[in-house]
């Protein structure tokens, strides 16, 4: 008589005093940058709602897409850069309101050409997504184009 081999495959235990689970600083700079569009503004006047799918497949994906193979430091150097809420227009600081985000310190500007702006969040080594603004006024520059 054979013996005949069970169908199931055998249970690996894993010893867990050897494994350690990874910490990522996401304080630190030298984190890679990641998104998330889990706190998006559909509705208010820089809504996603706004955008064309043209537009957004052709250009803010593909954008966002090679700010996620950057580090943080690399994005946080001149042209993306921190804005203080007291920055943002009154508009902008009125929708921050009717979102429930009134505590909101700063955001964090992703500059995609000379206009186009993406606004939100940086909270630890995501960026979430809030406002689409495709002609630069949530906070308007303060210099004179000629």
């Amino acid at each position: 008589m054979s013996k005949r081999k069970s169908k199931h495959p055998k249970r690996n235990e894993i010893n867990s005093r050897n494994k350690t689970p990874k910490k990522i600083d996401i304080s630190d700079n030298s984190a890679n940058f990641k998104w998330s569009v889990a706190f998006a503004d559909f509705e208010g006047p820089w809504g996603w709602e706004r955008i064309t799918v043209k537009l957004l497949f052709n250009e803010v994906i593909p954008k966002l897409q090679n700010f996620a193979t950057m580090k943080w430091s690399c994005l946080d150097s001149g042209k993306c850069h921190f804005i203080s809420c007291n920055q943002l227009s009154q508009k902008a600081k009125v929708r921050l309101k009717e979102l429930d985000k009134e505590d909101v310190q700063e955001l964090f500007s992703l500059r995609l050409d000379s206009k186009k702006r993406i606004f939100g969040q940086r909270q630890g080594q995501y960026f979430h997504i809030l406002w689409w603004a495709p002609k630069h006024e949530v906070c308007p520059s303060k210099k004179k184009r000629a």
